[in-house]
């Protein structure tokens, strides 16, 4: 005999070495297995369950894989997929089941202890073979093994046979003059900002928070389809794909309801999207901050792929001063981080091998001057012996990192050359303690401030320069950043590096200034300090483009219209 836990006992018994014992009985000791050959049995009911139903149009949902009698007559039954719920790890461990069917691609085994669990990932399952309605077969010896838990599990998917959820979530979608969006939110910065535009445009919307900021939203499904059901929206907005999943349920989901998702990416895309394994669908369309990106993204196979600069939230940055912040008073004020930290971390995360971990600097400084907008394309084409091992890191996670090392490494190097320009007018560096390992050699004398808040502080911070400097990030070689619409939104003058796509959203030389070389900069910096009224031109200038333009409403609406237009 056999003691399985302190609640049963099995007594297996054969007849010709089969396994046929698989009915349940209590006695003083707990419950035993007793019964007849369990193949004609198990047979039977899966012959009631199917009798006077087309097996290609259901999902059977298997209770109890019992001696696998049944699992057999339904695999035999129909040619579909087939669910097989069973907690019972020690039973399992007894009939070897799950091992003599680990290479049968129909069976989705389901073992997690909680229902609620079991019935999240039938739902899933059910999403990805087209919403066919479930068709549950319990073996009664298993409801008596553990009732509470079969018994949930059998209750709500016979209900789920009664009730046409999903006639409930097919619903026509852009019928309003205001579509209604469904938001899955979450700390990232921009969120804030388009949720107060959603508002003062008057625009429907339920926001879903994301608990977790990463790939794997646990009970994102469930939460999903109960604000579906709920709130109805025309379609889904996310940042940067934050709540999908990386096996892609979600998207799957989203296309069984052909309800379209639009994620903006103001991050580089090509290292989030490299993470995920469902990536292109027709119910699909990505919005990038970056135009660069769109060619590299259609590529991947996106054919929906729109262009979509960042802005600014004008509420925010209006000009705030305040007495408090005259520590923040100079002439030339920069901030940023130092990169130094990060470039560690993707160093220490890699463990790569010592010819990648030795060299990455100069490869950095070559793709700094490179045109390439890709690492592995830069790679393939001006280092192909680092190409060559970059491939043979295999783990998609270890050459991500080494892309962001790259990445980080360039945006260090270009943006220490730069900042070293400014340090002759005594500027004022806000960032992390790094910069002051940076420049501990510098003769000239600077102030460094810790990192300061987005929402909180910055308002206050640009109107207290008479220039806010800024170098854009290499991750995004044609691209703008947040700043060029936050400092003139509040009032402020920047001096940036130029950027290709600038030039489409100001006019230069009369809304923007920016030098094309770190040579340019100190001559730049000299002259706009002592041309106050120039100064003021392109500031009013700039700020008439930006509230006309470039405001995170304008930003929604053109979200709105670009969807309506696809979808719609």
């Amino acid at each position: 005999m056999k003691i399985l836990s302190t609640a049963y006992t099995v007594t297996p018994i054969m007849e010709g070495g089969v396994l046929c014992d698989i009915d349940l009985v209590r006695d003083g000791r707990g419950f035993r297995l007793f019964g007849k050959n369990p193949e004609q049995r198990e047979q039977a009911l899966v012959s009631r369950a199917m009798q006077g139903n087309r097996p290609e149009e259901l999902l059977p949902v298997l209770l109890g894989s019992g001696s696998g009698a049944a699992l057999d007559a339904l695999l035999e039954a129909c040619s579909g997929p087939v669910a097989v719920v069973d907690c019972e790890t020690q039973v399992l461990e007894c009939t070897g089941l799950r091992d003599r069917y680990a290479n049968e691609s129909r069976v989705f085994w389901v073992s997690d202890p909680d229902p609620q669990v079991v019935l999240r990932q039938l739902t899933e399952w059910q999403v990805q073979h087209g919403r066919k309605k479930f068709s549950p077969i319990a073996l009664p010896a298993y409801r008596r093994l553990n009732r509470a838990y079969y018994g949930e599990v059998l209750s709500c998917l016979e209900a789920s046979q009664k009730y046409d959820f999903w006639s409930q979530v097919s619903y026509p979608k852009f019928q309003n003059a205001t579509p209604r969006i469904l938001y899955l939110t979450s700390k990232y910065f921009l969120n804030g900002e388009l949720i107060s535009a959603c508002e003062r445009l008057g625009i429907p919307f339920r926001l879903l928070q994301i608990k977790k900021d990463t790939m794997e939203c646990e009970h994102l499904v469930e939460d999903l389809l109960k604000a579906i059901l709920e709130f109805k929206p025309d379609f889904v907005l996310t940042i940067n794909h934050m709540g999908m999943d990386r096996e892609g349920a979600v998207m799957n989901l989203l296309e069984q309801l052909e309800l379209p998702l639009v994620s903006w990416f103001v991050d580089n895309p090509l290292l989030i999207l490299a993470r995920y394994k469902k990536l292109v669908s027709d119910w699909s369309m990505l919005l990038t901050w970056d135009k660069d990106n769109i060619p590299l993204l259609k590529d991947m196979g996106f054919e929906r792929v729109e262009y979509l600069p960042l802005g600014t939230d004008v509420f925010r940055f209006q000009g705030k001063t305040d007495a408090q912040h005259a520590q923040w008073k100079s002439r030339v004020s920069f901030i940023g981080f130092s990169m130094l930290q990060t470039v560690q971390e993707n160093l220490q995360e890699g463990h790569f091998p010592a010819s990648l971990a030795t060299g990455y600097e100069d490869v950095a400084s070559a793709f700094t001057q490179s045109t390439e907008r890709s690492v592995p394309a830069f790679l393939k084409k001006f280092r192909p012996e680092v190409y060559a091992e970059f491939v043979a890191l295999h783990a998609t996670e270890r050459q991500l990192a080494y892309e962001r090392l790259i990445t980080f490494e360039a945006t260090r190097q270009y943006r220490w050359d730069c900042v070293s320009r400014i340090l002759p007018f005594d500027p004022l560096i806000a960032g992390d303690e790094n910069w002051q390992l940076a420049f501990a050699d510098s003769p000239y004398s600077w102030r460094w401030h810790p990192e300061l808040n987005y929402y909180e502080e910055l308002p206050y911070f640009y109107p207290c320069a008479e220039i806010n400097f800024n170098c854009t990030s290499r991750q995004m070689k044609g691209a703008v950043n947040q700043r060029i619409f936050d400092v003139p939104a509040s009032g402020s003058f920047v001096l940036s590096d130029h950027q290709e796509q600038m030039d489409e959203l100001f006019e230069p030389g009369v809304e923007c200034i920016s030098y094309e070389s770190p040579d340019e900069i100190p001559e730049l910096v000299r002259y706009y300090l002592s041309h106050s009224a120039e100064r003021e031109a392109v500031i009013r200038a700039a700020r008439k483009r930006i509230m006309a333009e470039h405001t995170y409403e304008s930003r929604m609406k053109t979200i709105i219209e670009t969807v309506r237009r696809t979808f719609g």
